[in-house]
This record gives C-alpha cells, structure tokens and sequence, in this order.
C-alpha cells in the first residue's frame, strides 16, 4: 500500500500542469514533453541493461513490477502523453479541467480502492465500487469549477465509466473523455 500511495502522487503533478496551462501554455507542454523523453529514451536504454544505479533507487519507489518486466514507465509514459494531448486539442479551461481529472480522482480511487475496496466490477476485477465512487464525487467537485452543476454531474458520471473500462489504460482515456465531453457538452 505504501509504495502504491508513493506511486499515486506523481499524479499530483498533474494538478501543476493544469494551473500552469493558464500562465504559459508552452511551458506545460515542454515540461511534459520532457518528462515523457526522458521516461522514454530510459526506458529504451534500460532494455539494452544501460541503468543508473542512482535513477533507478528513485525510479523503484514509482514503478510497478508489472511494468519493469512488460512496459517500463507505461502509467507514466501514458501520464504525461495525455498532459501533452489536452494541451494540444482542447481550449486552456478544458485542458487545465481535464489534467485535473487525470491527477486527483484516478489518485483518490486508486488509494481508496486499495484500501476499502471490497466489491469489484465483473467487467474489471482491479477496479472497485469503492475506488470508483471516490473518483467520480472527487471529480465532480473539481468539475464544478469548471462548469455548472448539471454537467459536472454528467461528465463525472461518464468519465467514471470510462475509467473502469480495462481495454484502455486510464491515464490515457480518462482525460481525454473529459476534455471531449466539456466540448461536446
């Protein structure tokens, strides 16, 4: 549990992203284009045995075992891409809502469905009632400042949805839903 909470705030990061969108938009992009070159050429290096003993304490304190073995960095890598996404294709509001969806309410229904997670979905057996009640009433909250009431609701609501579908990492989908459904709606 505790590495997992370890792991979770580096979404926190997120929450820097989505109020500096509205000072410097470029910057936001740059630093999360970094980050994801960084993560990226590492990982390439890492599959060839390059590692910094130095990097790789830090690193362990983040990165599951399933991705050391599978995909090094995939949350991350699919964290940051999504920061640059939202950054691209939506408007500052939506965008600045959007990372903010990404880096709260995935952390809170990770952490609370670690541990009060009790009645799991048939359609995903990681993801629980519990953990996604959590995401959907914190983004809810976030959404308000964004828009009003009734499509906070809404939005919450899919994007809840949306974040339990296993096909998709959630890093990547839950943000973009977001974005996409403030636009449409």
């Amino acid at each position: 549990m505790a590495d997992e909470i370890k792991r979770q705030l580096i979404h926190c990061s997120g929450i820097i992203f989505s109020i500096l969108i509205f000072f410097s938009r470029g910057l936001a992009f740059v630093l999360a284009l970094s980050a994801f070159l960084f993560l990226f050429l590492y990982a390439y290096y890492r599959s060839f045995g390059i590692k910094s003993k130095m990097l790789e304490k830090k690193i362990s304190l983040v990165e599951r075992r399933e991705e050391k073995r599978i995909f090094p960095f995939r949350g991350a890598l699919y964290f940051f891409f999504s920061i640059m996404l939202c950054i691209l294709l939506f408007p500052v509001n939506v965008a600045s809502a959007a990372i903010a969806v990404l880096a709260i309410p995935d952390m809170l229904s990770t952490i609370v469905g670690i541990k009060y997670g009790r009645h799991k979905f048939f359609v995903n057996e990681v993801k629980s009632l519990e953990g996604s009640l959590a995401f959907f009433v914190s983004a809810f909250l976030i959404l308000l400042f964004y828009v009003d009431v009734y499509h906070a609701l809404l939005i919450s609501l899919i994007t809840t949805c949306v974040e339990v579908y296993p096909k998709i990492n959630d890093n990547l989908s839950v943000p973009l839903a977001t974005g996409l459904l403030m636009v449409v709606l």
